[in-house]
């Protein structure tokens, strides 16, 4: 009997790369708050997702999640340009 591998059947669209990194610092597009990539989720039917940790405008440590159209990468040793 011929053996077969286990793969994933893929229905629908391609998955879209991820546009930033674990750990890498990102700010929002809509302020001035910057934050690390803790965790990124990916839809069959929607952008990627970034949990970001960072320090919100009133002074709070804070952890949220943010759709991919809405950050911009920094740049840092890790991540250039």
């Amino acid at each position: 009997m011929e053996k077969k591998e286990d793969k994933p059947i893929a229905i629908g669209a391609e998955s879209v790369p991820f546009k930033f990194e674990l750990s890498q610092l990102v700010t929002m597009r809509i302020s001035e708050e910057w934050g690390e990539v803790q965790a990124r989720a990916q839809y069959a039917n929607g952008e990627n997702q970034y949990l970001i940790h960072y320090q919100a405008a009133d002074g709070r440590a804070t952890t949220e999640w943010f759709g991919e159209s809405m950050l911009i990468a920094m740049e840092d040793k890790r991540h250039p340009g």
